[in-house]
């Protein structure tokens, strides 16, 4: 609105409205001349979480869709298929500390999945369409065939919690990885052990 565009471009002078539209006209054009690196196509329902690995290569993405999706950042192809909520994720967050991914949904649950590359001896030998779907129930496997030599990243379900009595909103670590916070509707805030999943304390 007008008033909103005066606010945000206020100075010692009144502004005309050619002044205003000049501004609008400078912001648009900003915009659209910024370079997009990537599209990530994938969930079939709208995204509500994203977030960067510690070391900035992979993202990881929750969807209503009830998935999680972690994603190659320079190749923009999808590494896993993380599955398990049965209602939309709200929440995804990496540890700042590790590989460690930890999740949260509106069926009440908080998931923590470990996301580490295994050397190539240690997978039997098959071919990369093998290793580029989940190879049972409790494990999912990627591989790029250029860096196959280099290891394989693996992705295994490290617990789930029924961590609130209401609908999970939020999740964050602590600073040096040790602990996870998450937040509901419910009208608390819990602290858990990130390791082990246990209940640390209950802010209310």
């Amino acid at each position: 609105s007008k008033a909103l565009q005066q606010q945000l471009f206020a100075s010692t002078a009144p502004e005309t409205e050619t002044t205003l539209s000049n501004h609008s006209e400078a912001i648009e054009t900003a915009i659209d001349d910024t370079d997009l690196l990537l599209t990530l196509n994938g969930h079939r329902e709208s995204v509500s979480s994203i977030s960067f690995s510690y070391d900035g290569k992979y993202l990881a993405s929750g969807s209503w869709d009830n998935t999680v999706k972690v994603w190659d950042v320079k190749t923009g192809k999808i590494l896993f298929d993380l599955k398990g909520h049965t209602s939309g994720v709200a929440a995804v967050v990496f540890s700042p500390a590790s590989m460690t991914l930890a999740s949260v949904s509106l069926d009440s649950t908080l998931r923590v999945w470990e996301i580490r590359k295994e050397a190539i001896n240690n997978i039997n030998a098959g071919s990369t369409s093998q290793l580029s779907a989940p190879t049972s129930n409790s494990q999912y496997a990627s591989s790029d065939a250029n860096d196959f030599t280099k290891g394989v990243l693996k992705a295994y379900p490290a617990y789930s919690v029924k961590a609130h009595k209401n609908w999970i909103s939020a999740v964050t670590f602590s600073k040096n990885g040790q602990f996870i916070a998450t937040g509901s509707w419910d009208n608390q805030v819990k602290l858990w052990d990130a390791q082990t999943g246990k209940l640390v304390r209950t802010f209310k």
